[in-house]
C-alpha cells in the first residue's frame, strides 16, 4: 500500500534551473511503486502512486518495491540510493545484508513479443549495487536520467526466519542530482514461508553457452573458474526458489560421481551459502548416458545420499513435435522402468498423447496451453482427464513454451492470455504461472531453458521463438560491464516476478494447509480464472494475496496464541485438491510464532486446544481432497488486524521482558 502523492526533487540549484530557463518546468520527482508496475523509460505517473513504501512479508519472504525516477524537463545527472537497516524501535533490525538493491537496466525491444507484446525500452536485467552471490561491490549506482524519461530502482529486502510478528522502518535516501527521503514501512508477520519451495521446479540451462560467453569457451566448464561460476547459477537460481535440476558444477562420470555429489549436495541438502538460509533443490535430473548399468548406478547413489525422491529421468521432450520421436520415448520409459524402477521418468507431453501412444512416464508435463486452451483438442479445463494418472501416483507438472506467444512472428493474438515469461509481458503475467500451477493442482513446473539468449549478447537482444526473453532468465554479470573482480550471473526482473509467484504458492499452500483449501482456490481463480485468460488487473493480484495473508493470519492466531478457534466458518468456495496430490510437492516448513524468534508454545505434533492438531503437524500432513485440517469452525477473517497487533504487543513485551 503506498500514500497517494509524488517526492519532487530538491537537489538541483535554483540558480541551474534558471540558467537554463528551467524554473517553471517539470522538475524531477520520484515515485515509490510496488513490483506489479514494469516501469518503462516512457512510463508517467497515473495520479495513485504514493510518497513511501508500506510492505509486508513473512520470514523467509522477499518484500520488494521500486522506486521511479522521473527526469522532468532537465534530466537528472548522478542519481545513487542507499537503504540503511530497518528497525523496530525495540533495538531489533534485520540481519546485515539483508537490503539489496538495483538499477533497473532497459532492453529496446524493436519487435513484440507475438501476441501482445510491446516495443520500447523494457526493464530486465538487475545490476546490482552488491551483487547477490559475490557479495562484491557493483557498478549500479550512479547513473543520469535522461530529460522526459523515467528509469527505476529495484530493492530486494529479505526477511529472515522468525523475524516476526515485527513493524520495521526506514529510509530510502535519494543523492545525486535529486535529493529525497522516502519513508519504508516493513510489516513482518508471525508465520514463515519454507525455505525449499513446496513446488517443485526443473529449470534448465545450457552451461556450454554460460562459460562460453562469461569464460570465453565452453571448455572452461571444466576448470575451476567454470565450476565456481556454474555454482553461483544454482545458488542465485536457489535465492529465487527455483531449481537449476541440469547443472552439473562438477560433470558426472559414469565411473565415479563422486566429483558430481561433492559439488551439489550443499544445494541438495541444504547447507550452500543461499541468502534463503537451508533453500534444497527440489528436482535433480539425471545426467549420465541411456545405460541401464548407469541408470542403476545413479539411483543406488542417490538413495545412498537421501536424494531419490527429487530425481527423474527427461525421458522425451515434446514427441512427435520436438527433437523426440514416441518410439524414442517409449523405448527410454521402459529401459529406466527396467533397470532403475525407482527412478522416475518424465516427458511433457498430455495423459491423452500418453494414453494414445502406449509412453507410461511417471511424471507429465503438458504445456499450459494443453492444460485449458482457448479451442481445438485441448480446449477447456483439461485437469479432470489427469485424475486417474495422480490418483494412481503419477505426478503432474506444468510448463509454458513459445506457443505462450505464438512461436514465430504473427502469433495469434487470441495468445495474449498466458502466464508469459517474456520481457514485454506485463508483470502480472510474468508471475502468474505458479497461480496456474495451484488453480490446475500441478506438484511442479518446469522451464526449457534459462540462458538461451547467451548465444548472442542478452545485454541487447532476447527476441527467440517468437517471444523477448524466451528461455532466457539470467544476465551475464562480467567485471568489465558491471564492475567488480567476479563473474556473476544476474537475475532478471522476470527471475524477481517468479520468485514472487513461488511465495504465492506458498501461501496458497499454507492457507490450504491450515484447512482452507476453497479459501485458496477462489483466490487463484480470481488471479488465473481459466489459465489461458490471466486476469490483467494488478489490482486483482493485490487483493488476492492480501486476502491470503488475511487468512493466514486468521487461521494461524489461534494456534500462535494458544488459545481457540472463534466461531465462524471457513469461506471461498467448495474445498479443492491440495497441491501435493500427486506425488512430492517438496517439503513444507511453515511455522508461526507468538513472539519474535520463539516457536509456539505447542510443540511439533502435539495437538493444539479443543482437538485442533498444531500447526506444524498441519503443514507437514496437508489434508487430502475435500477434507479440512481439523480445526473445525475455523474463524473468519473480522479482527485480523488486532490478532496480528496483539501478537505484535506480545512479542514486543516478552522482548522487554527478557531485558529487564
Amino acid at each position: 500500500m503506498f500514500s497517494t502523492g509524488r517526492i519532487h526533487a530538491a537537489g538541483l540549484s535554483l540558480a541551474s534551473l534558471l540558467s537554463a530557463g528551467l524554473a517553471q518546468a517539470n522538475p524531477p520527482s520520484a515515485v515509490p511503486l510496488d513490483t506489479l508496475v514494469k516501469v518503462k523509460t516512457d512510463w508517467a505517473p497515473q495520479g495513485n502512486e504514493g510518497t513511501e513504501v508500506d510492505v509486508s512479508a513473512a520470514g523467509n519472504e522477499v518484500a520488494a518495491f521500486q522506486v521511479a525516477i522521473l527526469g522532468g524537463t532537465g534530466g537528472v545527472p548522478g542519481v545513487s540510493a542507499s537503504l540503511q537497516d530497518l528497525h523496530d524501535g525495540a533495538g531489533h533490525g534485520l540481519p546485515a545484508g539483508s537490503i539489496t538493491l538495483f538499477r533497473e537496466d532497459v532492453l529496446n525491444v524493436t519487435q513484440p513479443s507475438d501476441g501482445g507484446g510491446g516495443t520500447g525500452n523494457y526493464p530486465d536485467a538487475l545490476v546490482p549495487a552488491q551483487d547477490e552471490v559475490a557479495g562484491e561491490a557493483r557498478s549500479a549506482f550512479p547513473f543520469d536520467v535522461a530529460a522526459g524519461q523515467t528509469r527505476a530502482i529495484w530493492v530486494d529486502v529479505r526477511v529472515p526466519a522468525h523475524a516476526g510478528p515485527d513493524v520495521f522502518r526506514g529510509t530510502l535516501a535519494l543523492s545525486g542530482g535529486i535529493q529525497a527521503q522516502i519513508p519504508v514501512v516493513l510489516t513482518v508477520y508471525p508465520f514463515d514461508l519454507p525455505a525449499t519451495s513446496s513446488l517443485r521446479s526443473a529449470f534448465l540451462a545450457f552451461t556450454p553457452s554460460i562459460c562460453a560467453l562469461e569464460l570465453g569457451s565452453a571448455d572452461a566448464c571444466a576448470s575451476p573458474a567454470g565450476q565456481a561460476l556454474l555454482s553461483r547459477y544454482v545458488q542465485l537460481a536457489l535465492d529465487h526458489r527455483v531449481s537449476l535440476t541440469n547443472v552439473e558444477p562438477v560433470a558426472a562420470s559414469a565411473s565415479d560421481l563422486s566429483g558430481y555429489d561433492t559439488a551439489l549436495a550443499p544445494f541438495l541438502e541444504g547447507s550452500a551459502p543461499t541468502r534463503l538460509a537451508g533453500a534444497k533443490l527440489t528436482s535433480l535430473q539425471y545426467p549420465l548416458g541411456a545405460n541401464a548399468a548407469q541408470y542403476q548406478a545413479f539411483l543406488s547413489d542417490a538413495q545412498a545420499h537421501g536424494w531419490a525422491d527429487r530425481t527423474f529421468v527427461y525421458a522425451a521432450d515434446e514427441p512427435g513435435f520436438g527433437a523426440s520421436t514416441w518410439d524414442q520415448a517409449r523405448q527410454v520409459v521402459s529401459a529406466v522402468q527396467s533397470a532403475a524402477p525407482g527412478l522416475p521418468t518424465l516427458v511433457t507431453t498430455t495423459v491423452q498423447a500418453a494414453q494414445q501412444n502406449g509412453v507410461a512416464p511417471n511424471i507429465l508435463v503438458p504445456a499450459v496451453n494443453e492444460m485449458d486452451d482457448v479451442s481445438g483438442t485441448y480446449a477447456g479445463d483439461q485437469r479432470p482427464a489427469y485424475d486417474s494418472f495422480v490418483q494412481s501416483g503419477g505426478q503432474l507438472w506444468m510448463y509454458q513454451s513459445c506457443m505462450s506467444h505464438g512461436c514465430a512472428f504473427g502469433g495469434d493474438p487470441t495468445q495474449s492470455g498466458w502466464p508469459s515469461y517474456m520481457i514485454d509481458a506485463s508483470p502480472v503475467r510474468n508471475r502468474a504461472m505458479q497461480w496456474a500451477d495451484f488453480r490446475e493442482q500441478v506438484s511442479g513446473e518446469l522451464y526449457y531453458e534459462t540462458v538461451n539468449a547467451y548465444q548472442g549478447d542478452p545485454w541487447t537482444d532476447q527476441y527467440r521463438f517468437g517471444g523477448n526473453g524466451d528461455g532466457t532468465l539470467f544476465y551475464p554479470g562480467g567485471p568489465s560491464r558491471i564492475g567488480g573482480s567476479t563473474e556473476v550471473p544476474l537475475a532478471s526482473l522476470r527471475l524477481k516476478q517468479i520468485r514472487a509467484g513461488m511465495e504465492d504458492y506458498e501461501y496458497l499452500t499454507l492457507v490450504s494447509a491450515l484447512g482452507d483449501p476453497g479459501f485458496a482456490m477462489t483466490q487463484a481463480q480470481t488471479v488465473v480464472p481459466s489459465v489461458h485468460a490471466v486476469n490483467p488487473d494488478p489490482n486483482a493480484l493485490r487483493a488476492a494475496r492480501a486476502a491470503l495473508a488475511q487468512r493466514i493470519l486468521a487461521l494461524v492466531a489461534p494456534l500462535s496464541t494458544g488459545g481457540a478457534p472463534s466461531s465462524g466458518t471457513a469461506t471461498g468456495g467448495a474445498a479443492a485438491p491440495g497441491p501435493s496430490q500427486g506425488g512430492s510437492a517438496g517439503p513444507t516448513g511453515a511455522t508461526a510464532r507468538g513472539s519474535g524468534g520463539s516457536s509456539t508454545a505447542l510443540p511439533p505434533g502435539e495437538p493444539a486446544l479443543d482437538g485442533a492438531p498444531s500447526l506444524d503437524a498441519v503443514v507437514s500432513n496437508p489434508p487430502k481432497p475435500g477434507q479440512s485440517a481439523g480445526c473445525g469452525t475455523a474463524p473468519g477473517t473480522s479482527g485480523v488486524a488486532a490478532a496480528f497487533f496483539g501478537l505484535l504487543a506480545l512479542a514486543r513485551s516478552r522482548r522487554r521482558a527478557s531485558r529487564s
